[in-house]
């Protein structure tokens, strides 16, 4: 198993990602526009398979769309079912991000 404390997806890059819970929690990041710190709600996700390596890490989101995307698949935990190919474009707060479900691979 690869120890790794957060999944960061790069400008460009796609990961595999199987998720086993999910949690909100409220971070305070520091507002890109006014420059002042803020309290936002993320979305946190515990991550057990990353690209098909077994891993112990979390996947933070804080954009809302992204957590949008996501949000469906949060009743009864059943993104647990599947594995999602995250894929990044742009940086920052402006980045667009595709979600695509697929089935799991070989556990």
């Amino acid at each position: 198993m690869v120890l790794r404390n957060f999944i960061e997806i790069e400008d460009g890059q796609h990961a595999r990602l199987h998720l086993t819970d999910h949690d909100f929690v409220d971070k305070e990041i520091r507002d890109p526009l006014t420059m002042k710190p803020k309290i936002v709600t993320a979305l946190y996700f515990q991550v057990d398979r990353l690209d098909g390596v077994p891993v112990s890490a979390t996947w933070s989101i804080i954009q809302e769309k992204l957590a949008a995307m996501l949000e469906p698949w949060l009743k009864d935990h059943a993104y647990r079912d599947v594995e999602f190919i995250v894929t990044r474009r742009g940086l920052g707060f402006t980045s667009a991000w595709t979600v695509e479900p697929s089935a799991r691979s070989s556990r």
